[in-house]
């Protein structure tokens, strides 16, 4: 089969703005699945029955991203990592870079304790290390310019990221009235809800309209590029006619429309058929 790309977003039931995001691709004959946060923890439960059934029931996940702390993003990666055997977990945990930050804090003087405050303070990471470290999965850190798999970390820098630890709420003597680190790390989740946007933007009223599109499976909505046909599958593409599609290259990812794409049957994945003359 030809490279291909698909891209599960799961419902997460909160208010806020929580992920649970699964991706599989072929590049270059190699097939790779990536995980992106995995919403609470019975998000996470879904997330890992959503792989089983519909990855072919895989052992192993090449790449799993914790985008920060809050619990509905982080907290249902523990089933993801206590299922499957993973090869890199992506994170950026403040408390290894206490001795970097400590001269910033006023009643900070001890490493150690500066230390054990963060590790408290985003006790939904330390979980995952701890997880981590008994499995023996290799953690690595996010920061702009990381290579994950076939796409890049574009925020934060090192330095941005130290700035955020200091002056976030979750820090005891941080000042700022709001959390500094929502949204702090744009991978591909961040990547594709910006082609979302482009789309609706650029597209108008061939989007499917509605805040959440949850299918049967409890999916909000999936995009998918030359992917293999799911049976019994129905996908919110979110366009009614054509298909968006997502071009890796060695740092960037692009959206296009494929210009061969003339109609689109919304029941049938798969089914963006040629335009005539196409």
């Amino acid at each position: 089969m030809a490279d291909y790309f698909e891209i599960d977003f799961l419902g997460v039931e909160t208010k806020k703005s929580g992920d649970a995001i699964a991706l599989r691709y072929e590049k270059d004959g190699a097939t790779y699945i990536h995980v992106v946060d995995g919403g609470y923890v019975d998000t996470g439960k879904s997330l890992r029955d959503h792989i089983v059934a519909h990855y072919g029931n895989p052992t192993f996940i090449h790449h799993v991203v914790a985008t920060h702390n809050d619990g509905d993003h982080a907290r249902g990666l523990v089933e993801i990592l206590e299922h499957f055997d993973v090869g890199v977990l992506w994170m950026n945990r403040p408390w290894i870079h206490a001795a970097e930050i400590v001269d910033r804090f006023e009643t900070y003087n001890d490493v150690d304790r500066l230390r054990s405050k963060l590790r408290s303070a985003y006790a939904n990471l330390a979980a995952l290390e701890e997880i981590a470290e008994r499995k023996g999965i290799e953690i690595r850190e996010a920061f702009q310019g990381a290579a994950i798999g076939a796409f890049r970390v574009m925020a934060p820098t090192r330095n941005r990221f130290l700035d955020l630890v200091v002056t976030s709420d979750k820090t005891p003597e941080a000042k700022t009235e709001t959390s500094a680190f929502d949204g702090f790390l744009t991978t591909l989740v961040e990547k594709a809800k910006s082609a979302v946007a482009y789309i609706r933007a650029a597209w108008g009223a061939m989007i499917h309209r509605g805040a959440n599109l949850h299918m049967t499976e409890g999916v909000s909505f999936r995009t998918a590029w030359n992917a293999p046909s799911r049976e019994g599958w129905s996908p919110a593409t979110l366009l009614s006619t054509g298909s968006p599609s997502i071009k890796f290259s060695s740092s960037v990812v692009r959206l296009r429309r494929p210009p061969w794409c003339g109609t689109w049957n919304r029941s049938t994945p798969g089914s963006c058929r040629p335009a005539e003359g196409a």
